[in-house]
C-alpha cells in the first residue's frame, strides 16, 4: 500500500499550472491507484482537471521516455512504471500472466475483460460452465474485483483490476484488440442470457 492511511492528508492548493506536478507528486506518494474523486478532493480541484492532468502526465512521461506511465482505469488513476520499458517488461510480465493461469482461467478473464461489469451467471452462460471457483481464484490473484449488483442485492458483478491493466502493458481498458466489436458481442449475449433465464432469482450471493 501508499502511506497514505485512512486519515486524510493535508489539503494542497495548485494553481492549474502546478496541477500536472501536483497530481504527479499525489500519484507517486499514494503508490497505489486512488480514485479521481479522491485525488480531485485532496487537490481541491475537479475530477475533469484531474482527467486533464493526468492525461497530461501521461503525454509528457510518454513523449520524455521515461520508465513510468498513468494508467487509468474504473474511474481510478495509477502512476506506475512502463510495461513495455526496454522492450523487456511487457513480453516478461505477459508470460508471467499466462504461465500463472490455465486456459480456463484465461478464458474467464478475457469474459470480463470485454464484458464488465458482468454477473457469474452471464459468465457461466458464455463459458458453458461452472465459473465460481476460477472467478475466486481470480479475485485472490487481484485481477479482478466484485462489487454488489446495483440491480440485485444478492449478486455480485465482476469487472478486471488496475493490476490487470498493468499485467497486459496497456494504460487503459479500451487498448484492448478489437475492444468496441467484443465489447458489443459480450452485451448481445448477455442479452440472449437474460432472455433465457428470465426473473430466475440468483444464488450469487453464497459466493465467498
Amino acid at each position: 500500500m501508499g502511506i497514505f492511511s485512512d486519515n486524510k492528508p493535508k489539503e494542497m492548493h495548485f494553481v492549474s499550472d502546478d496541477l500536472t506536478a501536483g497530481l504527479e507528486a499525489l500519484l507517486f506518494l499514494y503508490g497505489d491507484p486512488i480514485e479521481i474523486k479522491k485525488a480531485a478532493d485532496f487537490l481541491k480541484t475537479s475530477e475533469a482537471k484531474v482527467r486533464r492532468a493526468g492525461e497530461d502526465l501521461k503525454q509528457a512521461l510518454d513523449i520524455s521516455g521515461r520508465g513510468l506511465t498513468v494508467v487509468f482505469h474504473n474511474d481510478k488513476i495509477q502512476l506506475t512504471t512502463r510495461a513495455d520499458f526496454g522492450g523487456m517488461l511487457d513480453g516478461l510480465v505477459k508470460a508471467d500472466l499466462h504461465d500463472a493461469l490455465t486456459p480456463a482461467a484465461l478464458e474467464t478473464l478475457a469474459i470480463v475483460a470485454y464484458g464488465a461489469p458482468i454477473s457469474r451467471m452471464e459468465v457461466d452462460f458464455i463459458r458453458g460452465v461452472n465459473s465460481s471457483f476460477i472467478l475466486r481464484q481470480l479475485l485472490l490473484r487481484g485481477l479482478i474485483e466484485r462489487e454488489v449488483d446495483p440491480k440485485r442485492a444478492n449478486a455480485y458483478v465482476y469487472s478486471t483490476t488496475v493490476d490487470f491493466v498493468k499485467h497486459l502493458g496497456i494504460t487503459r481498458i479500451e487498448e484492448l484488440p478489437e475492444y468496441n466489436r467484443l465489447r458489443q458481442t459480450a452485451h448481445s449475449i448477455r442479452q440472449a442470457q437474460e432472455e433465457e433465464a428470465g426473473e430466475q432469482p440468483s444464488e450469487e450471493s453464497s459466493e465467498d
